[in-house]
């Protein structure tokens, strides 16, 4: 007999014992034995099974079955009949000697609940046929902890620490469904690996080294490699960044394995000079637009200076400026006392010289003075050492006195007296010169100009500041030992004076054929102005070459150079018409004023139209040219002519006595207005792209970070 059967028959008559103590003390049943069937019954009468307790009507059954010629099991059966069949309420354990396992079941022969295996061991639950020690068909739970060992096999289960560890240590194929050879990962938990040259192919992710082979430069940087998705070609691009300096970034790409040159990468920390950037657009305006400081250069539209000054600054001493910081001065209304200019520092042994023009709500009451003087000592005694000044007006009521003097440390100049009363006056200090000792630097801000009504440590006075001029007449002489009242029948006081000063009374003066006049000033070497023949001329000496102004004739007025004397015919002169027959004016060399002015007024113009985006047009056709002058060899920069009139002939214009043609330069500033206008739109719209393209740069930076804090 197996150790199965041992067991069951074992089992059941523990279970009969029980039974029968049940039975006993309740008496309810018989004892019964079929000798046909050789079952047993108790409270039954008609026992089917080998060993039965209780009949099938009953509530309770208890049936224990053997082996026989239809079955290879054995089963003990608790029923519960209620009065329907006893084998389809209640469980059993049955023993199938076929298969050699253990049921138990949740009635008669079905539905098998857990099964012992008895060759290996294996134990079921709702699984018939187990292939492990314990083989779960279901949900487990376990209310306490549960001890694996470790495991060695993919399917085994395994301890927590097991788990972790493996986490930590192990080598994953996959994380969280992704393949690990596609997540980027470095040396250590710093996530970065270390390379020796970043010429070679790398996979994407983070990586430093130290004059790594292909590095912008000989120091340690970190590089972000990124590859193209392919896995057979090397198509990408770097970031390399310094650890020590953040403007020392750069950035190349990856084309099939060869690699770019570094670009270094502007930013707030390397914009200065020497970055070696080369940009064309600065704060979005194309590079052309800004004036060179280190070369030749031509302003090409309207430069405004607000706050500031502008300096010229020669290699030797001193310098210029047009119009120095804080040189201005306004009241709105009347005011009394005397203008007062004072200097921004105290400038001993500087010489200087400036003008100061005067606008006085008042007819012919505005001037100019112009101021020179050197500015020798502080305080005290000698601060002005030769000092000039010169009043230009229209009337000599504006023949003011100028004092030189020293208020609050600063060396001033005062314009008038206390007592002198201004309409609405407006004070400009203007072109300041210096030299000696003077650094023009000091002088471009911090002027001082108001209305005082006081003097301060006056040093000196200049009085009768108007421009004076003595003229003589030069007239032919005669020998003579009288001193007669009248020559040729004329009084004698109808002559000028040819060595003293006279008043010419009649109305006019004549001078027949090739006679002329001509007054000299300082001996032979003085101004001469000579009229005759029809016109007028002036030159600096006595023989009558040089420089000359020539009035008259049929040409108009002229100004003639000639470095010979009239007589040789002027070889060399050069001739400059003021004002010809049909208004027109010509130079032949440079002309240098502080300021010209154009008519412009709209009430002076018909058929305006706005300048547009055409002009781009026009100015692309336009030939900007370098060349020398034929007559001097000078070389200049400009326009031709003749090119120019062909694309805007309005702006060229032909002298009908010379047939040269001339450019009006100045209003090509509409033109080339317009198209800075037209240019300036389309920067806008590029900085606006400029822009997008920096957010979209911040967002795959906040990116780049994450990935890297991952």
């Amino acid at each position: 007999m197996s150790k199965y059967k041992k067991t069951i028959i074992v089992f059941a008559v523990a279970v009969l014992m029980v039974s029968l103590f049940a039975v006993s003390k309740t008496l309810a049943k018989d004892i019964i034995f079929d000798p046909g069937t050789d079952n047993v019954g108790i409270g039954t009468t008609n026992p089917e099974t080998a060993l039965q307790l209780g009949d099938k009507t009953g509530t309770k059954q208890f049936s224990l079955f053997g082996p026989n010629s239809n079955t290879a099991s054995s089963e003990i059966l608790f029923i519960d009949g209620n009065g329907v069949s006893p084998y389809w309420n209640g469980m059993g354990i049955r023993y199938d000697s076929n298969a050699n396992a253990l049921h138990f079941d949740d009635h008669y022969g079905n539905n098998s609940r857990m099964v012992i295996k008895r060759d290996s061991g294996d134990v079921g639950i709702n699984n018939i046929s187990p292939t492990y020690t314990l083989d779960v068909n279901g949900t487990g739970r376990f209310t306490s902890p549960l001890v694996v060992a470790t495991p060695t096999d993919s399917d085994h289960a395994t301890t927590k620490s097991y788990v972790d560890s493996a986490i930590t240590s192990g080598d994953a194929d996959s994380i969280d469904g992704i393949d690990s050879a596609r997540i980027v990962y470095g040396d250590n938990s710093n996530k970065t690996t270390n390379v020796s040259s970043v010429n070679t192919a790398l996979p994407s992710g983070f990586y430093d080294g130290s004059s790594a082979t292909g590095s912008p430069t000989s120091t340690w940087y970190t590089y972000i490699n990124t590859r193209h998705n392919s896995t057979s070609n090397n198509y990408g691009g770097q970031i390399a960044m310094s650890f020590y300096d953040r403007g020392d970034i750069y950035n190349r790409s990856i084309s099939n394995g060869s690699y770019s040159s570094w670009a270094r990468i502007w930013n707030d920390y390397n914009d200065g000079a020497g970055s070696g950037l080369d940009a064309d657009y600065l704060d979005g305006i194309s590079s052309g637009s800004y004036l060179r400081s280190n070369a030749n250069d031509s302003l090409t539209s309207t430069l405004k200076v607000a706050g500031g000054s502008i300096i010229y600054e020669p290699s030797g001493e001193g310098g210029y400026i047009p119009h120095p910081g804080g040189g201005y001065y306004s009241y709105g209304g009347g005011i009394t006392g005397a203008i007062r200019v004072c200097l921004p520092v105290d400038a001993p042994a500087d010489m200087i010289r400036f003008a100061v023009d005067v606008y006085n709500y008042s007819t012919n009451t505005s001037f100019t003075a112009l101021i020179g003087g050197y500015a020798y000592q502080t305080a005290g005694s000698n601060e002005w050492v030769n000092e000039s000044a010169v009043i230009l007006a229209d009337s000599t009521n504006s023949n003011y006195n100028v004092r030189f003097g020293h208020e609050n440390g600063k060396h001033c100049v005062y314009i008038g007296e206390t007592t002198k009363s201004w309409s609405y006056p407006k004070v400009v200090v203007r072109d300041f010169y210096g030299g000696h000792s003077l650094d023009i630097d000091a002088y471009d801000d911090g002027w001082s100009v108001g209305i005082d009504t006081s003097f301060s440590n006056i040093d000196a006075t200049q009085s009768n500041n108007f421009p004076k001029a003595s003229y003589a007449i030069t007239a032919n002489s005669a020998t003579s030992a009288g001193n007669a009242d009248t020559v040729d029948s004329l009084h004698a006081g109808s002559f000028l004076r040819s060595n003293a000063n006279d008043t010419f009374t009649a109305s006019s003066l004549t001078l027949d054929g090739g006679a002329y006049l001509k007054t000299r000033m300082i001996g032979s070497l003085g101004t001469e102005l000579g009229i005759g023949a029809g016109e007028m001329w002036s030159t600096m000496n006595g023989n009558i070459s040089g420089e000359y102004l020539w009035l008259g004739g049929e040409s108009g007025v002229k100004i003639v150079s000639s470095p010979d004397n009239m007589s040789s015919g002027w070889t060399g002169r050069h001739e400059a018409s003021l004002v010809n027959t049909a208004g027109n004016s010509t130079f032949p060399g440079d002309v240098t004023a502080e300021a010209f002015y154009y008519d412009s007024d709209k009430r002076l113009k018909d058929n305006i139209v706005s300048l547009g985006s055409e002009s781009l047009a026009v100015i692309d056709k336009l030939n900007p040219v370098s060349f020398t002058w034929k007559e001097d060899g000078v070389a200049s920069q400009g326009f031709i002519a003749q090119e120019v009139e062909k694309i805007i002939p309005e702006l060229v214009k032909t002298n009908s006595e010379t047939d040269m043609k001339s450019i009006q330069y100045a209003n090509l500033t509409a033109v080339l207005t317009a198209g800075i206008k037209t240019q300036a739109a389309e920067i806008k719209t590029q900085k606006e792209k400029i822009n997008n393209l920096e957010t979209e740069l911040e967002i795959l930076k906040i990116q780049v970070n994450s990935l890297k804090n991952n």
